[in-house]
């Protein structure tokens, strides 16, 4: 494997001074504060994409057909991205990786709790299985889409990272993310959707996300460079 594209590389830049502590010894208990905080956020944002991802809806008052989560999702990219630019490859997948047994473990008992018998006055017994039902539907739709999306996110932010020597952040959110986008769209709203809706809705609901997180991408900029700003002068003491 050439040098410049080893893994092991990616973790090198550009934030010397977490990098180093992460290659050479234990992390520093103010980057562990940090990276944890990361995590809950990344694991939150998940978990309430199981049920605000039930609703679909008009971007705006426009034709466009969003699920109600587009409106949050998107942020766990923002997330990554920190993750990946101050803690390198390894420890975003790692991050992914948290975040998904969180939602794993948050789906099982909802299923768990689907499976007790309520007590039969209660009158919620029907929509409360509903709903469950269909966050269950939802949370294997998210969960192929999400880890098929953000581990390419990951791996194409470190990748374009070493391409552009740590330069030009703008670039490697815009590469990373837009392909990122497309995929997580087509996969969430044909599994999540294929079996409830008709195919001409779930089109338009697939080429609405992808205009919609398209857009998001590139609002979200001045957001990422904010973030970036922060940790990095969390992290200055190191």
């Amino acid at each position: 494997m050439n040098e410049a594209t080893s893994p092991d590389r990616w973790e090198t830049t550009p934030e010397e001074s977490v990098q180093a502590h992460h290659s050479n010894q234990a992390l520093p208990q103010q980057a562990i504060t940090l990276y944890g905080l990361l995590i809950g956020f990344l694991s939150a944002l998940l978990l309430s994409s199981n049920v605000t991802g039930l609703k679909p809806t008009h971007f705006l008052g426009t034709e466009l057909i969003v699920s109600s989560a587009l409106f949050f999702y998107p942020l766990t990219y923002v997330v990554n991205d920190v993750i990946n630019e101050f803690f390198g490859y390894k420890m975003a997948r790692k991050a992914i990786q948290i975040a998904f047994m969180a939602n794993i473990f948050f789906c099982f008992l909802i299923f768990t709790t689907l499976q007790i018998v309520p007590i039969t006055q209660w009158p919620l017994s029907e929509p409360y299985s509903q709903v469950g039902d269909a966050i269950l539907s939802v949370f294997i739709a998210s969960m192929v889409a999400y880890l098929v999306s953000e581990h390419l996110n990951a791996f194409l932010l470190a990748k374009i990272k070493v391409w552009t020597n740590s330069r030009w952040l703008y670039l490697r959110v815009l590469g990373s993310t837009l392909p990122s986008t497309i995929i997580d769209s087509l996969l969430f709203c044909s599994i999540a959707f294929g079996a409830i809706l008709e195919p001409n809705i779930i089109g338009i609901m697939i080429v609405s996300q992808i205009i919609v997180k398209s857009l998001y991408t590139v609002l979200s900029i001045p957001l990422t460079y904010a973030a970036h700003s922060v940790v990095r002068k969390k992290m200055k003491p190191l």
